[in-house]
């Protein structure tokens, strides 16, 4: 992966290597702008800070040797993606955190004992860009896809949860905790729709059942469970606890 084409000055290495020899100072410098900055990160104080000194280190190795960063060291920075997505840091903060790193390494840059010259400055500065553009795609990328895996892991958890409630498997207080956690409102009064044919015994249900009751009663999101040959849905209503959805009554489906 070559991430610009323009020459790298020879001026370059001795910067670089400057940097490097105090990377700790820089990475704690970036750690603690990202920290004020940034409230999501708070909670994440001492993963961020392995992150951002492996980002920097990254970055100026390759000012260094020239030599772009390898698909493991990619890899390791796009994971970084998966586990900010499993810490819930908004996408945008964790690019935002990228950006700090970059100004943090152009600031440490401006301290050095020796200037570069103008060639040297315009070529770290368009091959940072660079890199950090190529991480942030990545970890977007990634972000996105674990982002994805965890509503899908949470359907199922609520699909699981409804159909032990419909049958009786779950009750009490833990059952209102984890309702909770699971962004269904169990407190006041709850209606659901029930979907069913009027023979069961010989008649199924579609099986896009869901899909068309979801689209029925869209914008509102919908958990539904089958039960015996019914389709139990609830939707899942925002607002106040206790909103009247209407009564409840069995449709035919097809």
């Amino acid at each position: 992966m070559e991430l610009i084409r323009t020459p790298r000055p020879a001026a370059i290495r001795g910067a670089a290597e400057w940097l490097l020899d105090d990377l700790d100072r820089w990475a704690n410098l970036a750690t603690s702008s990202v920290l004020q900055s940034i409230p999501s990160y708070r909670d994440h104080e001492d993963e961020l800070a392995r992150s951002v000194r492996f980002t920097m280190r990254t970055f100026l190795d390759y000012a260094i040797s020239g030599v772009p960063p390898s698909e493991i060291d990619l890899a390791r920075l796009r994971d970084v993606g998966r586990r900010r997505a499993e810490g819930r840091v908004p996408l945008a903060d964790v690019l935002h955190a990228f950006r700090v790193s970059a100004r943090s390494i152009l600031a440490g840059l401006a301290q050095a004992p020796e200037s570069l010259a103008a060639d040297g400055v315009l070529w770290l500065a368009e091959a940072l860009f660079a890199y950090i553009d190529v991480v942030s795609t990545q970890v977007t990328n990634r972000y996105a896809e674990t982002q994805a895996d965890l509503l899908r892991a949470q359907e199922v958890r609520r699909r699981d949860f409804l159909s032990d409630i419909l049958h009786g498997h779950r009750s009490g207080a833990d059952a209102l905790g984890e309702a909770a956690s699971l962004g269904i409102e169990l407190l006041g009064e709850a209606r659901v729709l029930v979907v069913g044919t009027p023979n069961p015994a010989t008649n199924d249900l579609a099986d896009d059942a869901e899909a068309q009751v979801e689209d029925l009663i869209a914008p509102t999101p919908v958990l539904a469970v089958r039960v015996g040959g019914d389709l139990v849905v609830l939707p899942l209503v925002t607002g106040r606890p206790g909103r009247r959805l209407g009564p409840a009554r069995r449709r035919p489906g097809g």
